[in-house]
């Protein structure tokens, strides 16, 4: 499982590596964030909101049968994809 993460890390900073400008990038982050699956309103708690960020983050973490499983929202795009990265990563 270490490893995945690794080579999931590896994708992502080729995938952002090899994108010449600064709002390119921004863009692939932006669509990263737009393919975040939905989040379900009950998930949207205090204890699940991250604080002192300008926009509202929310990120549910799960275990079962011994797998973390993260699902985050945002209401604002750049910070949803920063939380799509996190969370492929």
């Amino acid at each position: 499982m270490f490893e995945s993460c690794l080579q999931k890390q590896q994708e992502l900073k080729k995938i952002f590596t090899s994108l010449p400008t600064e709002d390119l990038r921004y863009q692939k982050l932006m669509e990263l964030g737009k393919k975040l699956p939905p989040f379900p309103s009950a998930n949207k708690t205090e204890a699940t909101l991250i604080n002192d960020c300008q926009s509202a983050i929310y990120l549910h973490s799960e275990c079962s049968g011994g797998v973390m499983t993260f699902n985050a929202t945002a209401d604002a795009l750049i910070s949803a994809g920063f939380a799509a990265v996190l969370i492929a990563a």
